[in-house]
């Protein structure tokens, strides 16, 4: 536990920086692009909480998947490198707003679509080796032995 501090310390700052921006992005309601972004970022700090160790010995105890935390935190992390990308978008501006949001519109759909496909390969790959017949050879192995 005393491993995980970091990702708890650095985590819980963020989210508490994401809670002191909520009533600007409230009274905003989602006319500002730049503090819509920054919320996002700093609520993507949730992914350094599913990388710490205890976090995931928790999700798979919890699920029963083996290494389930991995795409969890896969996603998160697309999730949070695409909301970067998004507030360099808005921060840089620029003459044309609309064509700032449909840079950003598209960002969102890209990043969405991976972390989709993310799920769902894993999920797939969860499927196949589910399926998969466990056969045991019947052919005796050979062994060496170093003599």
């Amino acid at each position: 536990m005393s491993g995980d501090l970091g990702f708890f310390a650095t985590g819980g700052l963020l989210l508490l920086a994401c809670l002191l921006k909520l009533p600007a992005l409230i009274r905003a309601r989602g006319r500002d692009w730049l503090l819509s972004s920054i919320c996002a970022l700093l609520l993507g700090a949730g992914v350094l909480f599913t990388a710490a160790q205890s976090v995931i010995t928790f999700v798979h105890q919890v699920t029963g998947v083996p290494n389930m935390a991995a795409p969890v935190v896969y996603i998160l992390l697309t999730g949070f490198s695409g909301a970067s990308i998004v507030l360099v978008l808005n921060w840089r501006g620029g003459p044309d707003t609309a064509q700032t949001r449909r840079l950003s519109r598209i960002t969102i759909t890209a990043y969405l679509g991976a972390c989709l496909l993310i799920a769902g390969l894993f999920s797939w790959a969860t499927h196949m080796s589910n399926s998969a017949p466990h056969s045991t050879p019947t052919t005796p192995t050979r062994r060496s032995s170093a003599r």
